[in-house]
């Protein structure tokens, strides 16, 4: 009776930690249960992955589905986005994510490590370690967007109160729901750093995809590493630029960033905003 108990018990955790694979914490999606992402198949085995609005995402990410992993570009805003944006991979694959690419240190791109296990290697340049060792939640960056999560949830409950237009008042309990929940979410950030890193240049050659990182110098702004994804070894879309300046070309796509303009990948004859 006594063994039966605990072959049951260790069963139980076992499919509980196969549900939750490589993820650390309670899965939460959006605040109504809906999915937080959205995935385009831009190429085979490649998704660009935004948000549906159901929750604070920010930062949109690149999924690659590899023969027996998965890699991800950045790991969002917050622990709970990340959670809805793992959730939403596991709609498209049940292989687990093993690589994240942290394109930069901001809040909006790498806030969501912390969820990931060590059998996860978050990738980063050495300079994206160092600041996430630091602390970031206290620099003007963060602050910024989150030291005024209070107010604007106290505006829009004031705007819920002084509406008498049913279908307005549904719209801003809607955002005031979500902006309510990430204000939760941004209390259980905890920085987390990469775990592998690169100085001058990286290359990863993993199922069928080349993922090289190189440093374009400038090492006090936040947006100075080159990384880039082919698949199959063919120009994929998968490539994601940050820099001060720079230009990546291949037959069917192109994305360029500068300081002033935003990120912005061509696929044939379209262009998605990153």
């Amino acid at each position: 009776m006594n063994n039966r108990f605990w072959l049951t018990l260790a069963t139980c955790a076992i499919v509980i930690f196969t549900a939750q694979w490589q993820t650390r914490g309670a899965v939460l999606q959006s605040p109504d249960g809906s999915p937080s992402h959205r995935f385009e198949e831009i190429a085979d085995g490649v998704y660009f992955a935004t948000g549906t609005g159901a929750m604070t995402t920010m930062s949109n990410n690149l999924v690659i589905i590899n023969d027996d992993h998965v890699m991800l570009v950045d790991s969002s805003v917050t622990p709970a986005a990340a959670r809805g944006l793992v959730e939403g991979i596991k709609t498209l694959t049940d292989k687990p994510i093993k690589y994240v690419f942290n394109t930069h240190y901001h809040f909006d791109h790498a806030h969501g490590n912390q969820i990931f296990g060590d059998d996860v290697e978050i990738i980063g340049h050495e300079f994206v370690r160092s600041m996430l060792l630091t602390d970031v939640l206290a620099q003007r960056t963060n602050q910024s967007f989150t030291a005024g999560i209070p107010a604007q949830v106290e505006a829009l409950r004031a705007r819920v109160a002084g509406t008498t237009d049913a279908a307005e008042r549904s719209r801003l309990e809607a955002q005031l729901v979500i902006q309510e929940a990430h204000g939760v979410a941004v209390q259980e950030t905890r920085p987390t750093p990469p775990n592998v890193t690169y100085r001058d240049s990286l290359t990863l050659v993993k199922g069928g995809a080349r993922c090289s990182c190189t440093s374009l110098g400038g090492g006090t702004l936040a947006a100075t590493r080159w990384c880039s994804c082919r698949k199959n070894a063919s120009c994929s879309p998968a490539t994601s630029l940050w820099g001060v300046l720079g230009r990546v070309v291949c037959p069917t796509w192109a994305m360029a960033m500068s300081r002033s303009g935003p990120r912005r990948l061509t696929v044939s004859d379209r262009s998605i905003s990153m």
